[in-house]
């Protein structure tokens, strides 16, 4: 079960790197190595997710997953250059969750937004999308929200607690 790590300084080129916070690459010291039967394949999407949006400075994606089980859990970590783009990117992803129809819950603020959708559909369980600052975060757990090894409790208290030491 992935859990936070205590933050280790590495030095690296780019937007959470800078800060000493994050290897976009590996994530070492940030979640926790996958235990028996998962493992953890992650890496940056930075130069892919910049030419799509150039406000993001950062984005780093891990994955736990298992042959021998179902259960997933995907993190996507974005770091924008400012608070207002990261709200323009959350309203995107927002508003896609709006037209497809989803039912979800959703919390607001200026300094932190959050839906909670469950989709339980292609292999995608319940999803959590966070906003704080000019920082967001998504986690989707699988295979459906109930056959989940992480619960939609889990992943928000995930999501809070990397996105608070950012």
């Amino acid at each position: 079960c992935p859990s936070v790590q205590p933050v280790r300084e590495v030095p690296d080129g780019s937007g959470l790197v800078n800060s000493g916070l994050l290897n976009p690459d590996s994530w070492e010291g940030v979640l926790s190595p996958a235990e028996y039967p998962f493992e953890l394949e992650t890496r940056t999407a930075t130069d892919s997710a910049k030419s799509d949006n150039p406000a993001i400075n950062t984005m780093c994606l891990a994955i736990y997953s298992s042959d021998a089980h179902d259960s997933s859990l995907t993190v996507a970590l974005i770091t924008m250059n400012s608070t207002d783009a990261a709200i323009a990117h959350y309203s995107i992803l927002e508003g896609s969750l709006a037209d497809s129809g989803v039912d979800y819950f959703e919390q607001h603020n200026r300094d932190r937004d959050l839906p909670t959708a469950t989709l339980d559909l292609d292999g995608m369980g319940a999803m959590v999308v966070l906003r704080m600052g000019s920082n967001l975060i998504s986690l989707q757990n699988g295979p459906t929200s109930e056959l989940s090894q992480w619960s939609t409790d889990f992943i928000i208290d995930l999501a809070d607690s990397l996105l608070e030491r950012l």
